[in-house]
């Protein structure tokens, strides 16, 4: 339990950190203001997704193949939470160009996220080294 709450937090102080970096680049080039109502929501919705991520990436993969079709699912469903909370919150509307952004705002998000989880982790790097070397060999 120590383990998954220490992941989640991780996890969520990325994300949102991740977050408000993206949104801040995006009202700076729209030149204009968030709503303090918007900060909550981001908070919920980094919270959720966050959830999915230590749920999803927390789980012990086989091999590289399960790994890669976990990350893939993981992704699908932190974009597909986000689109239903963009969708819910009502932050604009959901147009073929707006879903696109979205998708590569979810990207950059995702990448920080996850190469800020493993690189600030650098025990636990070592750890998966270690299991991947006695279940794959060198």
């Amino acid at each position: 339990m120590k383990k998954f709450l220490s992941s989640f937090m991780h996890y969520y102080a990325y994300s949102t950190t991740a977050t408000i970096l993206v949104v801040a680049v995006y009202m700076a080039l729209r030149k204009s203001e968030i709503d303090q109502d918007v900060l909550w929501q981001i908070m919920i919705n980094c919270g959720i997704t966050s959830l999915t991520s230590t749920i999803i990436l927390e789980m012990d993969f086989n091999n590289i193949k399960e790994m890669a079709l976990g990350l893939s699912i993981h992704y699908f469903l932190v974009f597909s939470i986000s689109v239903a909370l963009i969708d819910w919150f009502d932050w604009f509307e959901l147009t073929f160009s707006n879903v696109m952004r979205t998708l590569l705002a979810c990207l950059v998000i995702y990448a920080f996220t996850t190469f800020m989880h493993f690189y600030a982790d650098r025990e636990h790097i070592d750890d998966m080294n270690e299991e991947l070397k006695k279940r794959f060999g060198e």
